[in-house]
């Protein structure tokens, strides 16, 4: 069914689409796609009111599913160091003190994971968390 998305609906800059779509291609283990798709997307981050991720998380954890160490470790850190700038930007949005968190987590930072994920803020956002729990365990 995603191969015939693209022939049957325009990919738009809608965030529920690119991260639906890019999860897609996830599950069903077609890396390079969900890279693919990231790629063109014109934003640095999906914002959308569950979830706020930057394009760096998603590439780190689909470079880490590759075996890529290296891209996924550049990528996780990329994400860490734009979201540590939200977080200063956006103190309130426990979406963004959660992505952070996975962002830690990839970076093998789990007492400042925890911190974010578990903050005050961040403990706010159930499917983040939930994430969170699934990557570090």
């Amino acid at each position: 069914m995603i191969e015939e998305a693209p022939q049957t609906v325009r990919f738009s800059e809608e965030g529920y689409f690119v991260l639906s779509s890019v999860l897609v291609y996830i599950f069903n283990g077609d890396y390079q796609k969900g890279l693919d798709r990231l790629s063109i997307m014109s934003s640095d981050a999906i914002n959308v009111h569950y979830c706020f991720v930057p394009k760096a998380l998603l590439y780190a954890q689909i470079y880490g599913l590759m075996g890529q160490s290296k891209l996924e470790q550049e990528h996780y850190d990329s994400a860490r160091s734009f979201l540590e700038a939200k977080v200063q930007e956006w103190s309130e949005d426990a979406r963004v003190h959660s992505s952070l968190g996975l962002a830690y987590a990839g970076l093998g930072r789990q007492e400042e994971a925890g911190r974010a994920v578990r903050s005050e803020k961040g403990s706010n956002n159930t499917m983040m968390s939930i994430s969170f729990n699934c990557q570090v365990q």
